[in-house]
Order: C-alpha cells, then structure tokens, then sequence
C-alpha cells in the first residue's frame, strides 16, 4: 500500500511540475500540509481508489486486462466527478478553469499502469469494503455537486 501511495504522490508531484500528465493545474490549499506543492494526503486518495477499484472489478470480471481497463475507466470517471467540485473547496485549479481532455487521457494512463504493477498484490483484496470506499466517494461527491 505504501508504494502505491508513494507512486500516486511522485506522479501528483511530476504532473504539478511538468503539466506533461495531466495538463497545467495547481494545488490549492483545501487539500492540507503540502510538499513539493502536492498535498500529501493525495497519494492516501491514489491508493485508496486504485485499491478499491481494481478489487470491485475483480470481483465482476476474470481477464486481467479488462480488470485493468475498467478500473482505469472506473477511477477515471469518479475523477469527472470530482473535478465539479475541486475547485470549490480548494482542492486544486486547472489552468483555464476547467480540465482538458488530456486530464482524462493522463487518468487513464496512470491508473491502467498503477493497476497493471499493483494488480498482484491487491487483487486478494475485501471485494465489499472497496465497494463501501468507493460508493461512499461517489455519494460523497454528487453530494457536494448539488449542494455546493
């Protein structure tokens, strides 16, 4: 787990830097205690949701490769949802005010990958815990959407 969080954070900290990954946005402050101008708790988000997602997938498909892709798929679309609100509570700012497509080319890129190195040892995962984690950000979010 502590690698992929450490993973989540060293690709949050090249795509701050660089815009190469997901396009040019920045941090706000909503997020907490940053380094490097990425909020640390970031990579705990990465994680959870690479986990979360690669686990309920599993639990519907067998083949790995579309296990991979539908979680990159999956974590890709909560970040759609997530993107409405950011910028409301300070999370982060994209350049222009809203993300470019290329934000969500860079998801699914970094999520297939990080699902592809993980996928050994989270695939033993609890199927109904990640399906709780992930629900509850979905809930957690729409909710946000419409009462903010």
């Amino acid at each position: 787990m502590f690698c992929n969080c450490f993973f989540g954070f060293m690709i949050e900290v090249i795509g701050v830097k660089t815009g190469l990954i997901f396009g040019n946005y920045s941090y706000g402050n909503g997020l907490g205690y940053k380094l490097f101008d990425v909020p640390l708790v970031i990579s705990i988000n990465w994680a959870m949701l690479i986990c979360a997602g690669i686990i309920t997938v599993s639990s519907v498909f067998a083949n790995k490769i579309t296990v991979l892709v539908c979680t990159a798929l999956l974590v890709t679309g909560i970040d759609l949802l997530i993107e409405q609100v950011a910028p409301k509570l300070d999370y982060w700012q994209f350049e222009g005010g809203l993300p470019s497509l290329h934000n969500y080319l860079g998801w699914i890129g970094v999520a297939f990958f990080t699902s592809y190195f993980f996928y050994p040892t989270i695939i033993k995962g609890n199927r109904n815990v990640s399906l709780i984690i992930l629900s509850l950000q979905i809930i957690f979010f729409t909710s946000l959407f419409i009462f903010i």
